[in-house]
């Protein structure tokens, strides 16, 4: 007899909705498979018999790795999660009978499981050259058990003197599997809602040349950026509104001073780090650093990490980091053209016939509205040599990715809006530049209609068992619950799980549990009161 083990997920992937939230779990449902096969000998497959065996645990474990990997620090490790559960309840173990001879493939058991997953998990990333590193989680699986009975099969065999030695041998048994666990994020939102922010100006600083009253003039302006709170990842443009305000200055210097030229872009910033910052752990729940590499290494860490366990690393430093930045921009737009052809300009509280290129309006607010488009593809400057290249590389391909926080990578979008700004009488111009903050996410994908297997079979015509029911998985149903079992059932592994249809408790309400309010439905448009059937009118008391 043997003992084969096979996990099971309820589902291809982990989905988890909005931004990481340490107060929020999400339920990761499947099946352990436990198949027991007879066992083969030099003379062929043993004939039938009865087996019992006793399964003293079952210890299911969820971990989550981040490995990272660049040319200044090397590579880095670091254990986000670690969670074990037993499915067997104590302090009995769980018996498991059956007879080979009345089925020819054995026969399977499956032990249902529920596992608590955090909500502050980032999704699954995948870095490096050939994406080898990055954020994984991998679902572990480890059995004990013991043979109590096995009449006919070896009774029967050749090498049955080998049961006069079974004292001599360890009675308990280990069987160990594992498969790797996706774990997406989408946006809450479908349509996002809209958000302004005032962002101070940057004026680059020039060595050996002193301030002048430009720089001066230039620090006044303002600009508030109205842009969504999320941009889609499939999307291909996304709207912004730029009111630039010059209402800190003199009437008599916002008349000399002009707007000659802007230039707007996207930019992708990438970072890894040698170690978990401070701001990270005092944020997420990360495991001790006595349960971090090397002190506790990963069950699944990448080959290259014995180097540095033998030490042929690099030195530990504890602030070092590597960036990386890309633009977003298709390689046929340019920050000038996009000017050109995706803005239009509105004056407010402006003459229109009064309305002279580039000179700020007499209310001191210049409004501009925007469709900025960018592309999956980012790219970066050319590099000097093959070295800087390389460098470049560490993160793997130049594309589009989540604004995402991780323990060692971070992904940051941020919208770069430069003013060339002139004053009259004096010469030379000066640029003023505003980072405004943008976040990308992967949209939500359509909610699936919940189809059941059984439902199919009667509207075909085809009808079931009743017995068939009592097999029927036990998808989310808990082993280590008040009531647990482990059922025998050898066709659940060709069952295909079911689609679940509900959304995330957080795409319908806030944190505070109030109801989220759908933008993307519009209000009723004003009835006036005279189309209305008429006032209401009350009795004189």
């Amino acid at each position: 007899m043997s003992l084969s083990l096979r996990i099971s997920p309820s589902s291809n992937s982990l989905d988890m909705y909005g931004d990481p939230d340490t107060s929020s779990a999400y339920s990761l449902c499947g099946d352990v498979v436990l198949s027991l096969r007879p066992q083969w000998s030099l003379l062929g497959r043993q004939p039938g018999g009865s087996v019992r065996i006793a399964v003293s645990s079952i210890a299911l474990t969820f971990e989550g790795q981040c490995e990272v990997v660049s040319p200044r620090h090397g590579y880095s490790a670091t254990r986000l999660c670690s969670i074990i559960k037993e499915l067997v309840p104590s302090p009995a173990p769980i018996e498991l009978e059956t007879e080979l001879g009345t089925q020819e493939c054995g026969a399977d058991f499956n032990a249902a499981f529920s596992l608590p997953v955090p909500g502050w998990l980032p999704a699954t990333t995948q870095l490096g050259y050939n994406s080898d590193f990055g954020v994984k989680y991998t679902l572990f699986v480890d059995v004990s058990y013991y043979t109590l009975s096995e009449e006919g099969a070896s009774a029967s065999s050749g090498l049955s003197f080998l049961r006069f030695c079974s004292p001599f041998f360890t009675r308990t048994r280990f069987a160990a599997a594992e498969t790797g666990v996706v774990l997406r994020r989408f946006m809450t939102e479908a349509t996002p809602r809209l958000r302004t922010f005032n962002i101070p100006p940057v004026i680059p600083a020039v060595a050996d040349v002193s301030t002048s009253a430009l720089d001066d003039l230039a620090s006044k302006i303002q600009v508030f950026a109205t842009l969504p709170e999320c941009v889609s990842t499939q999307a291909s443009s996304f709207p912004c509104s730029l009111r630039i305000s010059a209402k800190q200055l003199d009437m008599a210097d916002r008349e000399k001073l002009k707007i000659t030229m802007l230039n707007m872009n996207v930019f992708q910033v990438e970072k890894c780090r040698y170690a978990p910052s401070i701001d990270y752990r005092t944020h997420y729940p990360l495991p001790h650093e006595a349960h971090q590499p090397p002190f506790l290494p990963l069950r699944r860490p990448h080959n290259i990490s014995l180097m540095t366990e033998i030490g042929m690393g690099s030195p530990y430093v504890l602030d070092a980091s590597t960036s990386r930045t890309i633009s977003l921009l298709p390689e046929n737009v340019s920050s000038r053209t996009l000017l050109n052809e995706h803005l239009h300009f509105l004056h407010e509280n402006a003459d229109e016939s009064n309305t002279t290129s580039g000179v700020v309006p007499g209310d001191a607010s210049y409004v501009i509205e925007a469709v900025i488009p960018f592309s999956s593809i980012g790219r970066t400057s050319a590099p000097s040599s093959k070295e800087a290249f390389d460098q470049d590389q560490w993160a793997g391909p130049m594309n589009l990715r989540p604004s995402a926080a991780m323990p060692l990578y971070t992904v940051r979008h941020e919208l770069e809006v430069a003013l060339q700004c002139t004053y009259a009488g004096e010469e030379g111009e000066k640029w003023v530049y505003f980072v405004v903050p943008v976040k990308f996410a992967a949209p939500a994908p359509e909610a699936c209609e919940l189809v059941d297997d059984r439902d199919a079979d009667i509207a075909s015509g085809e009808e079931e068992d009743g017995a068939d029911d009592e097999n029927a998985p036990l998808i989310g149903f808990p082993i280590s619950s008040p009531s647990p079992r482990i059922v025998a059932a050898p066709t659940m592994a060709q069952r295909q799980p079911r689609a679940v249809a509900l959304p995330a408790y957080s795409q319908l309400f806030h944190t505070n549990g109030d109801r989220r309010i759908d933008y993307s439905v519009p209000l009723p448009l004003y009835t006036p009161f005279d189309e209305l059937k008429g006032p209401v009118k009350y009795k004189d008391l």
